[in-house]
């Protein structure tokens, strides 16, 4: 048994890219849209992006409003950083709203404020928390407070903060800083350093 699955199995450690790629079989046979893919070419998945020379299948910019593309047209949207570039991530969220079908889901992955990658690549325009997104989340306080910013509601599938370097593998510490976000964010995210943020949002299936 390798250290990285007994750390699992005692549930001090959790990777976002495990969680993904279990999502990944139900989505087979789905359309799906990946934004921002660059190179990557995923089997069966359409990408979207704007530098031509990774020819993507749609090319285009994410500021420019509404995208080419359909109403409800996708069951999933992969959107691995990028988020953090857009001009306005509120409206991106939106327009994924607009085009996935009833039941579809974002998954999106992004640095955490607090994580150094977050302010060293210059093309990044946002510097995000894990309830950045809870605008769009019915129950949620800051949706209670300031949901009238948007009219596009989602489920919160599932949320995975992971901490920087050797933090993450820190008995227990990663789970702590997830069990009491709110607590961690506040108070001791400069200490205990965050690296990144995966977020599942549902939009609702009526």
């Amino acid at each position: 048994m390798t250290i990285k699955s007994s750390l699992k199995k005692l549930k001090w450690w959790d990777f976002w890219g495990d969680h993904f790629d279990s999502e990944l079989p139900p989505l087979q046979g789905k359309k799906v849209l990946e934004i921002g893919a660059g190179p990557v070419k995923r089997l069966g998945v359409t990408t979207l992006d704007v530098n031509a020379s990774v020819s993507p299948d749609i090319l285009h910019d994410l500021d420019n409003m509404p995208w080419p593309v359909s109403d409800s047209s996708f069951d999933a949207v992969y959107m691995f950083s990028v988020i953090e570039h857009v001009s306005q991530p509120l409206k991106v969220i939106e327009e994924c709203h607009r085009i996935l079908k009833p039941g579809g889901k974002i998954y999106l992955l992004t640095p955490h404020f607090s994580a150094t990658a977050s302010y060293t690549d210059l093309t990044h325009r946002w510097h995000l928390s894990a309830r950045s997104f809870d605008y769009f989340m019915d129950g949620m306080p800051i949706c209670n407070d300031y949901g009238f910013y948007s009219e596009a509601r989602f489920i919160l599938n599932k949320r995975i903060i992971s901490l920087q370097g050797v933090l993450n593998y820190a008995p227990f510490l990663q789970w702590l800083a997830n069990r009491y976000l709110n607590i961690w964010e506040d108070y001791l995210c400069f200490v205990i350093r965050g690296a990144g943020i995966y977020i599942v949002l549902g939009k609702d299936s009526k």
